[in-house]
């Protein structure tokens, strides 16, 4: 059940039972993304279509408050991939570059240009390009979120877009609480040839990461008054570090909210 239509079902009523989406996609939907209460999905096409709340144009349509139905984004460019986060959409373009729209807040959006006369809408209610990633072919773009709410039960968020290269997977992350945060995207720069498979960040801590390769080896890079580093120092690390995994390969890595 669902009052913001995010079941895409065209009513509010109980579905007690698993009931097909009542949809006109252009072709079959590949992929489905689910923030706090709409959803976006990307169709074999390149298309993308949203429902749910509309509340912070998350749906990038204006006037509208809720979509009980699939509707097309207005997006002007093929998806390779969309992302839903909270009440704010992505969608990473086929040809390069990615899109974001809904809810600006906390750095979401990555809008912020660090100038202290550039004033940020509080919602942006159509698909626009991330400047710094404008000329990046993204292939997955994921998010991690902290345990805690931040103030206005908005929670601490922190967006990874993995660009695609001729050899190597390079993360570029951006977000982080209010006090602590990576307001436009930065790209981690790692030894040559190593394919990223996985990225731990820390949204209370967003200037430490921790990269698995393909290779079976964890790089570290950041800060971490916490230890997180995995390093036995709390100091800065300027470039990428292996981390001292006693000659064992790394198959898997996942992030607390401050312990690895």
């Amino acid at each position: 059940f669902s009052e913001d239509g995010s079941l895409g079902l065209g009513r509010v009523e109980l579905a007690p039972h698993p009931t097909p989406v009542d949809g006109d996609f252009d072709s079959p939907v590949t992929h489905i993304s689910a923030g706090s209460r709409h959803v976006l999905a990307r169709t074999s096409r390149g298309r993308v279509y949203a429902w749910g709340s509309n509340a912070a144009g998350q749906l990038a349509r204006t006037g509208v408050f809720r979509r009980l139905y699939p509707a097309l984004v207005p997006l002007d460019a093929a998806a390779a991939t969309v992302l839903a986060v909270h009440t704010s959409s992505f969608a990473a373009a086929e040809e390069g570059g990615v899109f974001c729209w809904g809810s600006a807040n906390k750095h979401i959006l990555a809008l912020d240009d660090g100038s202290s006369k550039q004033i940020l809408p509080d919602a942006v209610f159509e698909p626009v390009p991330i400047p710094e990633l404008e000329s990046r072919r993204i292939g997955r773009l994921e998010v991690a979120q902290a345990e805690a709410q931040s103030a206005g039960g908005v929670p601490a968020l922190i967006l990874i877009a993995y660009e695609i290269g001729s050899r190597s997977l390079r993360p570029w992350i951006w977000g982080g609480t209010a006090a602590s945060a990576v307001i436009s995207p930065r790209g981690l720069v790692l030894p040559p040839k190593m394919v990223v498979s996985k990225v731990a960040v820390f949204p209370e801590e967003p200037t430490c990461f921790l990269a698995l390769c393909q290779t079976g080896t964890v790089f570290a890079l950041g800060e971490s008054l916490s230890g997180l580093l995995g390093l036995g120092s709390t100091e800065r690390v300027a470039v990428a570090t292996a981390v001292p995994m006693g000659g064992h390969r790394c198959v898997e890595l996942a992030a607390g909210r401050r312990h690895v």
